[in-house]
């Protein structure tokens, strides 16, 4: 049975990881994101698996929860670039056929 002292420890180390996974979240600061979420891994490894305190268990949920939402916001953003990946390629796959045409016209190929 973990004591009072590690049952508040745990709630203020969730909490904590809470806080910087919202702040990477609000940023969209996708790079930092990678930190934060190996800090919640590394937490959760470690952590002994004590839900039978509302408090942790609480603070577990809400930062379950929290993590669900930046992840559907991650495959987003991925989709969005994938998008503008695909528009760079097709404009780029437009300028070559354009200049090749233009070389054609002067005789150049």
């Amino acid at each position: 049975m973990p004591t009072v002292a590690e049952v508040r420890d745990d709630v203020l180390r969730q909490r904590a990881l809470y806080d910087a996974l919202a702040d990477v979240l609000a940023r969209e600061d996708w790079p930092a994101l990678a930190a934060v979420d190996q800090s919640i891994a590394d937490y959760l490894r470690g952590a002994a698996c004590c839900d039978d305190d509302p408090q942790r268990l609480h603070a577990r949920l809400r930062l379950k929860a929290l993590h669900g939402q930046v992840r559907k916001r991650c495959e987003q953003e991925c989709r969005r670039l994938r998008e503008q990946l695909r528009d760079y390629l097709e404009r780029a796959e437009g300028r070559s056929a354009y200049q090749q045409s233009e070389l054609w016209q002067v005789g150049a190929l």
